[in-house]
């Protein structure tokens, strides 16, 4: 029979040979043998990295945005009870985007479930539907049952979205080091693994055999959430467009300066008869703007949509969706063919509302204010992670192109405003010059645990914290009009962020005008270290609400 040691250095052995390079670790006592077999891979393999948080809410989050940057799946490994359940929300944004972290939650062995045990709770399969797959290993007897388990782990190699593995760890828990290294000298077979088989090639190929851009005279072309990597293998394809195109926040070209991006459509579409279209092509899923997703729902047009993920992506459901491996694409289908006669008229409407939008926008403070000056602002390689509710549709709405190289990053899955201080801190171990977060001030509040992460970042992360005294987003909503508006949805709190700074020694900026947030603004941006630049703003939504009306009448 295998020690505990041993098993869990099998175990770590065949993630890593999977791709798995980062291990996201929680301490734990009943999870010690898979956390001392990963530090122990080290000295096998000097390209693993061991990140440690002690919140494994935020330590999920932490690895989500590691795996969307780095394009491969990772480890989580928690203890027994609670802290399994902690992981569930980055779980559902995992699944919702389909990224594969791996979950290994170190477990009691059955004769300690429902009996009153210390830390003990059913977690097999704790995460439902919202897990890919959900595996339960118990220590092998013999040689191969420990193969037996490394097979089923190869079985996720290409598995779209989270997977749990739990472990069930009897005592002893603690080994030497000697019994990690020869676990860990167990190299699986990996056999290779097909996910994608005929339904893939016939669906991709009957687009192909359907899809004719010359079959429409007014084609436009929208951009849903798309990698940074899928953005540049269409990015060459867009530019011989003839026809309009309008790119979600989180297509990476929002802010780009693609020559036929209607950047301002979300205000535009305010007129749902703005653009017409006989046929609609999008590539990539998830809008945030609610009119570009009512225009996509309501025009009379032939929708398709198209996008590397077989999971459905139309929440209007009328669009003719296809999995598609976007270099087929490319290749295909002539971009040249998408036309649209009145290209050049909606192109000038857009620059007309931008230069309306620069001079508004120029003298008010507020969200929309805000948004747009600090991309204007933007330089260099920059990752920007937006927040939920407000932030992100500020940014989408009234922020314009700029000449910055910008990644954008949003947890738009299950669009929660928990874990994104975390998320943030995930994007600087991927290479960008620095991160920008925009985040209101009750998902900073939700997640202030993670301040703790920037102590050891490799880049800065730059917090740029609109607060408004709670949720200012039900403003919006027919919650206003409702009797208990603040005692049952905006929740005014009265906080404000130095002294948490001070705890976890970041750099602290505060505006409370324009003038004063141009001022501070430079510093805060170009500063070498995490930093946090508090905006306080009003509660009161009038001013933004004004701004809407007379764009929308532009």
């Amino acid at each position: 029979m295998y020690t505990n040691a041993h098993w869990a250095g099998g175990l770590i052995r065949c993630c890593y040979e999977l791709g798995v390079r980062a291990f996201f670790i929680a301490p734990g006592s009943r999870s010690a043998p898979l956390a001392l077999a990963s530090f122990h891979a080290k000295a096998f393999f000097s390209d693993i990295q061991l990140h440690t948080h002690f919140d494994e809410r935020g330590l999920a989050f932490l690895a989500l945005s590691v795996s969307r940057v780095n394009k491969r799946p990772v480890v989580i490994i928690t203890t027994s009870g609670t802290a399994v359940a902690n992981l569930y929300p980055a779980i559902v944004e995992a699944k919702q985007c389909a990224r594969p972290l791996w979950v290994f939650s170190a477990d009691r062995p059955d004769k300690l479930l429902d009996c009153g045990a210390n830390q003990a709770i059913q977690q097999k399969h704790l995460f439902g539907k919202n897990v890919a797959k959900s595996l339960n290993f118990t220590l092998p007897n013999i040689e191969s049952d420990l193969l037996a388990q490394q097979e089923q782990l190869v079985q996720l190699q290409g598995v779209n979205g989270p997977v749990q593995v739990n472990c069930q760890f009897d005592e002893p828990i603690y080994a030497g080091k000697n019994e990690y290294i020869e676990g860990l000298k167990n190299k699986p077979s990996l056999a290779a693994v097909h996910q994608q088989g005929h339904s893939f090639q016939s669906e991709q190929n009957e687009f192909f055999s359907k899809f004719e851009p010359l079959d429409y005279a007014q084609l436009v072309v929208v951009l849903g959430s798309l990698s940074p990597e899928e953005a540049d293998t269409i990015e060459p394809w867009l530019k011989q467009l003839e026809c309009p195109v309008i790119a979600d926040t989180t297509s990476q070209f929002r802010f780009s300066s693609l020559v036929n991006l209607v950047s301002q459509a979300d205000i535009l579409l305010a007129d749902s008869k703005f653009i017409t279209a006989d046929c609609v092509f999008q590539i990539g899923g998830r809008i945030v703007s609610k009119r570009i997703n009512d225009w996509l729902a309501n025009t009379p047009s032939n929708y398709y949509l198209v996008d590397q993920q077989a999971m459905a992506l139309d929440p209007s459901q009328k669009a003719i969706q296809y999995w598609v491996v976007f270099e087929a694409l490319v290749q295909k289908i002539p971009s040249k063919l998408f036309k649209h006669p009145a290209l050049s008229e909606i192109l000038k409407r857009n620059q007309l509302l931008r230069g309306v939008i620069e001079e508004q926008l120029s003298k008010q403070w507020n969200e929309a204010a805000v948004c747009h000056f600090a991309i204007s602002q933007m330089k260099g390689r920059v990752a920007l992670m937006p927040g939920n509710s407000l932030s992100i549709r500020m940014l989408d709405s009234y922020a314009t192109s700029c000449g910055a190289n910008i990644r954008v990053f949003a947890n738009r899955g299950a669009s929660g405003i928990d874990g994104l201080i975390a998320s943030a801190c995930g994007l600087s171990l991927g290479g960008f010059d620095q991160v920008l977060a925009v985040i209101g001030d009750t998902s900073f509040l939700h997640d202030l645990n993670s301040l703790a992460l920037t102590a050891t970042l490799p880049a800065p992360v730059k917090f740029l914290v609109l607060n408004n005294d709670g949720g200012k987003i039900f403003s919006f909503l027919p919650a206003l009009e409702q009797e208990a508006y603040e005692q049952l949805f905006s929740m005014p709190h009265g906080y404000e962020f130095s002294k948490i700074c001070e705890q976890f020694s970041l750099d602290y900026y505060s505006a409370d005008s324009r003038e004063g947030f141009e001022e501070i603004f430079g510093n805060f941006i170009t500063s070498k270290t995490s930093a946090v630049l508090e905006c306080c703003l009003s509660s009161d939504a009038d001013e933004l609400k004004s701004l809407l009306q007379l764009l929308a009448d532009k």
